[in-house]
């Protein structure tokens, strides 16, 4: 039981920026079609499983005593630089790299299509390769966690656009990513102890 809240804690703090993205598109008036949202996250499901196959790989080549407490170091260190980003930013996180509105709508239709999602998909899937890395190395199962990730970066883009319509952003999505930080850091602290 506290293994499938671990990779779910996790898979909601790493898919997170699907929400914030996903409120951005819904404050623009802009839909994103199911199978756009699909592909983004089977994405999300392709680069966590190959980032924690990547851990995975590099905790069978490093020594016992240093795997045991490194993917750990990973997800706290991760968290720490998440948070001081939050800090740093004038903006949420992930704007400027493919994933505004105007960015993605290239055709000004007001809907995401699948071609328009591909940016969007690799951007989300490289900001989950640190996070893969940890965890594979801590040992989580890569076909679970990747899995989760995959639901929840689905769940949350859909849910974000809805609630854009309604919702006035700013400060909301800055609370978003300090959440996920704490919750990175939490984790990694979580791991160590563990270890």
């Amino acid at each position: 039981m506290e293994l499938i809240l671990t990779v779910l804690l996790l898979s909601i703090a790493a898919t997170s920026d699907s929400f914030v993205i996903g409120i951005g598109f819904g404050l623009k008036g802009v839909e994103i079609h199911f199978f756009s949202n699909l592909y983004i996250s089977l994405t999300c499901f392709v680069g966590t499983a190959a980032a924690m196959l990547l851990g995975r790989h590099l905790g069978y080549v490093l020594p016992v005593w240093l795997t045991g407490s490194l993917g750990a170091v990973i997800l706290l260190a991760l968290g720490l630089w998440m948070l001081v980003e939050v800090f740093r930013r004038r903006e949420g996180s992930l704007h400027g790299v493919c994933t505004s509105p105007e960015c993605v709508d290239k055709d000004n239709n007001k809907k995401v299509e699948l071609s328009e999602s591909i940016g969007v998909g690799l951007v989300l899937a490289l900001n989950n390769i640190g996070l893969g890395v940890g965890a594979g190395i801590s040992g989580l199962p890569i076909l679970l966690t990747s899995f989760f990730c995959s639901v929840t970066s689905f769940a949350f883009m859909g849910m974000g656009c809805q609630l854009g319509h309604k919702l006035v952003v700013g400060r909301f999505s800055r609370f978003l990513e300090i959440a996920s930080a704490l919750l990175i850091i939490w984790l990694g602290i979580h791991s160590f102890s563990v270890s």
